[in-house]
């Protein structure tokens, strides 16, 4: 995602990439290629029968039911344990549902085509910040294989074709990475937006001051008003989210290793043992990701220690989640040599080759 001078390392065949202007021809075309791929990738999809933004219209609907003074939340996901695939169900914290509500006044259609804008915007954005973080130096090339990769790199189509906060996270974890209050900011916003991503906020406070302050400020600014707006409907959170939590998350597209395990047929003893090795993981890298955050060089580790975290924790893991490690790749990229390159650009490929099982009913 920026100038590769010296990027193959020798190794034969790869030495064009040494080449200014071959790289930048080789950006541009795989940048026009992407772009055509998710346009027609998201044509052949609508035209099967798929529906566009499917995840949008359950926010959307929530927001219709917030500006009319009612809960965001339906009346099943209240009654009792909902499985983790639940069709209409809002299920995140209700400020994102209150964020929407200006769309409201725009026909759905409009509504989708804007906030596709919006997490295409993001998207980029992440993957633009994390190079930079890197040490990427603004340029065109810089532009052009920022834009490739987030094009070519499944998990990010999959998120904005479903219209998924994905690419939004995606955002936030950069900005934590980044430190400051931009850190504080993106961790707090991400929090009230999906829960999940409480992760981010231990690296916030163990980070630099201003990151610290800024955090623990930006929580209560974006609490408070929401709350007071429809506090209902935060008091309805908790039993919305333990429901979920009660229901079942056997699904075959569910990549949690304990629900993976179980699906191929482990015993229940195997999955608990998985279950609890993963949690096991998410908690060790959440220590180590405080850790690193105090280390003056540690937030972009830190960043993805805790977005291991996020992962790991839940008891289920969507292939478009996978979005949030973009932004995690383009920063290693620039300092990284041939060798690494080669790694990341090998599970990215591998990753996204994944995901093309799954576009037809995945989605």
């Amino acid at each position: 995602m920026t100038e590769a001078r010296g990027a193959a390392g020798g190794i034969p065949l790869l030495r064009t990439l040494d080449s200014p202007r071959f790289r930048l021809l080789l950006a541009a075309l795989l940048a026009i290629l992407g772009v055509a791929l998710n346009v027609s990738m998201a044509r052949i999809l609508i035209a099967g029968g798929g529906i566009a933004l499917e995840d949008f219209v359950p926010y959307f609907a929530a927001a219709l039911r917030m500006a009319d003074g009612e809960s965001p939340y339906l009346a099943e996901q209240l009654a009792g344990p909902v499985p983790a695939i639940c069709h209409g169900c809002y299920l995140y914290p209700p400020l994102l549902a209150q964020l929407l509500v200006p769309f409201t006044s725009l026909p759905l259609d409009t509504a989708k085509v804007l906030w596709l804008a919006l997490l295409s915007g993001a998207a980029f954005g992440s993957a633009w910040i994390g190079a930079g973080i890197g040490g990427a130096t603004r340029s065109l090339e810089r532009l052009l294989w920022t834009i490739a990769a987030t094009a070519w790199f499944l998990p990010v189509f999959h998120s904005n074709y479903l219209g998924n906060v994905g690419s939004l996270v995606a955002l936030g974890a950069v900005l934590v990475a980044l430190g400051g209050v931009a850190g504080g900011v993106g961790a707090a916003s991400l929090t009230w937006l999906k829960v999940s991503p409480l992760a981010y906020v231990p690296v916030a406070l163990f980070s630099d001051a201003r990151s610290r302050i800024t955090v623990v400020v930006a929580l209560l600014v974006l609490l408070l008003p929401s709350v007071l707006l429809a506090p209902s409907a935060w008091q309805e959170l908790p039993e919305v989210l333990w429901n979920l939590v009660r229901g079942s998350g056997d699904t075959y597209l569910n990549l949690a290793p304990a629900a993976m395990a179980r699906n191929i047929g482990w015993s229940e003893t195997a999955v608990t043992l998985v279950r609890g090795l993963t949690l096991a993981g998410g908690v060790t890298a959440m220590l180590g990701a405080m850790w690193m955050a105090r280390r003056p060089t540690g937030l972009p580790l830190a960043t993805l220690l805790a977005t291991v975290t996020m992962l790991l924790v839940p008891g289920t893991l969507w292939y478009h989640y996978l979005a949030v490690l973009l932004p995690l790749a383009a920063m290693a990229w620039p300092r990284s040599g041939a060798w690494l390159k080669a790694a990341l650009l090998g599970g990215a490929t591998v990753t996204s080759l994944a995901g093309l099982a799954a576009l037809p009913i995945g989605l």
